[in-house]
């Protein structure tokens, strides 16, 4: 083989590798974890707070408190003074009407679509919501609480808990199975799985609407000393009772906890507050501003349309694609004295004078 013979199978062969399967292909798969990256970063942290005396569930950016959707779930779809919010985990969004003939609706966490606007029915100024890892709906009503499938909505315990009293109580689940539930001067915990009673007395405070956050810290909204104090879920001891101090004006009411150590709290001034959840100090006493009256309120995230990720990652795999056919065109493109050549590897054949 000549030296030109040698050089000109060398470049032929070089662009063929650069325009074939293998760069392209390199470049897919590398593209890929940028893309799921990219499609996880733009989840978005979404506050859902229910309005109850707009009758409607309002979506409000986390980070920002700016408005999404003021009507994500509106009154036309069955709402009634809505009070209470939990989520499944099929992103399902349970909402409880706080009425005397109260229900609660099923919607989707995502679109906030009806799925089932009279999924349980029959209940009694419901105040308060949530799902264990069993799939089953946890309700509270005048005198205690009631246990239904998430799926059906078929009761599994119509007296789950009952405590003797008129008063309607709020409640919430940790992670060890076990219930806290606060009825008007007192929290008590139990059983999650049999209603049973732990300590009638865990936290002997007054208090109200409460969140649990990953540190087992219960945050318990009281009358006083403070607006809102902090607990160990373990022991019931005070860790703060005075974590947010008391403010007249604000009167806090429902509370929720992010993954971004913000808490927050729909406040009787027809606002929702943005506060620290490790110190208490506020970052946003006025974070959302309502022209109704904030209640309930729950955490979820919205992600980016499903087809335009698979958009994305099609896309990805059409530039593999054209790699491919690239490639059978730069082979034809060899001249043919060249094909089946492959060069030396000292670098080229030897030169004889």
């Amino acid at each position: 083989m000549s030296p030109r013979t040698w050089f000109e199978t060398a470049t032929a062969r070089r662009r063929a590798r650069e325009r074939g399967i293998l760069y392209p292909l390199a470049v897919f798969l590398a593209a890929i974890p940028v893309t799921l990256a990219q499609h996880s970063a733009q989840a978005q942290p979404v506050l859902l707070v229910c309005d109850g005396q707009l009758n409607r569930v309002g979506e409000y950016d986390a980070v920002t408190g700016a408005t999404i959707n003021a009507n994500f779930v509106g009154p036309a779809q069955g709402l009634n003074s809505p009070r209470a919010m939990a989520l499944d985990s099929s992103n399902h969004l349970f909402v409880a009407s706080f009425d005397q003939n109260g229900f609660v609706g099923e919607y989707d966490a995502t679109t906030g679509a009806t799925i089932n606007a009279n999924f349980i029915s029959g209940l009694s100024y419901s105040r308060s919501l949530a799902v264990d890892g069993s799939n089953r709906l946890f309700v509270t009503r005048a005198g205690g609480v009631n246990v239904y499938n998430a799926t059906t909505g078929a009761l599994i315990n119509g007296n789950f808990i009952n405590t003797g009293s008129p008063y309607v109580p709020y409640l919430v689940l940790d992670g060890h199975n076990h219930l806290f539930l606060e009825n008007s001067s007192s929290v008590g915990e139990y059983d999650a799985t049999t209603g049973a009673t732990i300590n009638a007395n865990f936290i002997g405070n007054l208090g109200s609407a409460m969140a649990l956050d990953g540190l087992n810290h219960l945050f318990l909204q009281e009358g006083g000393p403070g607006e809102v104090g902090e607990y160990d879920a373990t022991t019931g001891a005070a860790i703060n009772a005075n974590f947010i101090p008391f403010n007249g004006t604000l009167a806090l009411g429902y509370l929720a906890l992010d993954g971004n150590n913000h808490l927050f709290a729909s406040q009787g001034n027809r606002t929702v507050g943005q506060y620290d959840a490790t110190t208490g100090a506020a970052l946003n006493v006025s974070f959302i501003t309502f022209t109704g009256d904030p209640e309930g309120l729950v955490l979820t995230t919205a992600v980016p349309e499903p087809s335009t990720f698979a958009l994305q990652v099609l896309g990805l795999g059409g530039l593999a694609a054209w790699g491919w056919r690239s490639k059978r065109r730069a082979k034809a493109e060899l001249p043919s004295r060249c094909r089946g050549t492959r060069p030396r590897r000292s670098g080229g054949p030897k030169l004889t004078s």
